[in-house]
């Protein structure tokens, strides 16, 4: 890994350019949608592909209440899941990043970050690295396994105080 400190540009976050590291959640016209509850509901239909190994364990819906976070922002710590996918929603109205890095090992010139909106969740699939969720208040979904964690100490990048304008 590199031992310089360097910037990190956040993109718009859309399932084209999020693809390598899974799946965006979100309502769009290119979702399957079905009538349901006497024509009352709609339903935007199969938005993320879960993965849930038999190793992997229970699966566990949480809410999570984070602290604000300012920038510029350092990344300190990523992490994975190798057994399961991990899906995040934000129950919040302000837009958020979201830091990734490719499964497999971690390497600081791979990390990416999205800026997503108060309308745009993630699911990552197995072995994907990622930063904690920077929305302030979130559903997430995933199985109850093992989480690999591995400290950052080496290489801190920082995000331009730009990026959410």
């Amino acid at each position: 890994m590199a031992t310089k400190n360097s910037e990190l540009r956040a993109e718009v976050l859309t399932q084209e350019a999020f693809s390598a590291f899974g799946d965006v959640i979100e309502v769009g016209d290119t979702k399957e949608t079905r009538t349901i509850n006497e024509g009352n509901t709609l339903r935007y239909h199969d938005l993320a592909r879960l993965t849930l190994s038999s190793e992997s364990g229970q699966p566990a819906i949480s809410i999570f209440r984070s602290q604000p976070q300012t920038l510029p922002f350092e990344i300190k710590l990523m992490e994975r899941h190798p057994l399961s996918s991990q899906a995040f929603f934000p129950l919040g109205t302000e837009s958020y990043l979201v830091v990734v890095a490719p499964a497999g090992e971690l390497k600081s010139d791979k990390i990416r970050a999205f800026i997503a909106s108060s309308h745009q969740g993630v699911n990552y699939h197995p072995g994907t690295w990622h930063h904690s969720t920077t929305s302030r208040i979130f559903l997430s979904l995933i199985a109850s396994c093992s989480v690999i964690r591995t400290p950052m100490q080496i290489v801190t990048k920082y995000f331009s105080t730009s990026l959410l304008r």
